[in-house]
């Protein structure tokens, strides 16, 4: 069904308004039916409701700064990268790490 996903593709609302904006909206609802696995999106003024959108950036951005080209890194440093950060345990997951949350979730579903 993903098989021609693009995951480095992100829509410009700014510079394409209109249907085609909703490109990405469209992915994220047959992700969810696909999956089960529902999508939520944050008020764009809601800076309260990004909190765990902007803890994950700060770890990132000692790997990767603000606005590199992720073109310039292989898939194996970006592996290693996220190898990494799922390794570091979270406050909000109970000081779990997110690879052992997830484990647990995929260990429960089956």
């Amino acid at each position: 069904m993903f098989s021609d996903y693009d995951p480095t593709y992100v829509m410009d609302s700014k510079r394409f308004p209109g249907p085609a904006a909703h490109i990405d909206m469209m992915w994220r609802k047959a992700f969810t039916i696909a999956t089960d696995v529902p999508v939520y999106f944050c008020d764009p003024a809601g800076l309260w409701q990004r909190d765990s959108d902007e803890n994950s950036n700060g770890p990132l951005r000692q790997y990767v700064p603000r606005g590199t080209d992720l073109s310039r890194h292989s898939r194996e440093h970006l592996a290693a990268v996220a190898a990494e950060l799922n390794s570091r345990s979270r406050k909000t997951l109970g000081w779990e790490t997110p690879a052992e949350r997830l484990a647990e979730l995929l260990a429960t579903a089956s």
